[in-house]
């Protein structure tokens, strides 16, 4: 059966997960899914079998313009939201989502490079820039959370950047 898009050569076949394989027909199907936020697993998995760091959920954000972001939690993408809004009424001038921030440590017996990737770079219109890390529940037993600590107080200390923590459990 050949695709339904005039002229494509491609055999209409689907994915596992329903999507078509023809780069014209997934197109008119991603534009055809109205939700804008969806629950996705990363690439390569399903959301079955999809474990994170701090068993969250990546979520796909698209606004109304097409434009679209992965973010790692729901409440990381209402956060972003949240901070669209803030930016159509002239509270923040600007925001970017996931800068990342090169941090060098000199220790005893070399240099250690780590890369600090914050969740949000935010410009308000009056004040400084800062970054914002949306955080649930930190176990603070949990490797990932120790090393999370150290690189936030390396990029604080190191660069001199503020970096806010929002409790996003609420």
């Amino acid at each position: 059966m050949a695709c339904k898009v005039a002229g494509c050569p491609v055999a209409l076949m689907r994915t596992k997960r329903g999507a078509p394989t023809c780069p014209a027909m997934l197109r008119a199907y991603h534009q055809s899914l109205t939700p804008k936020l969806r629950p996705e697993a990363p690439p390569g998995m399903t959301p079955a079998t999809a474990t994170r760091k701090y068993k969250n959920r990546r979520v796909l954000w698209q606004d109304m313009g097409g434009a679209s972001h992965w973010y790692d939690s729901q409440r990381e993408a209402d956060y972003a939201m949240a901070l669209r809004l803030r930016a159509f009424s002239g509270e923040v001038r600007c925001w970017k989502p996931h800068p990342r921030l090169k941090l060098s440590l000199t220790l005893p017996h070399g240099i250690l490079t780590l890369v600090y990737i914050p969740d949000f770079y935010v410009v308000p219109v009056v004040g400084d820039p800062f970054y914002v890390d949306v955080k649930g529940y930190m176990n603070p037993k949990d490797p990932a959370t120790r090393l999370y600590k150290v690189k936030r107080e390396a990029a604080q200390k190191l660069l001199g950047v503020v970096v806010m923590e929002v409790d996003a459990r609420i």
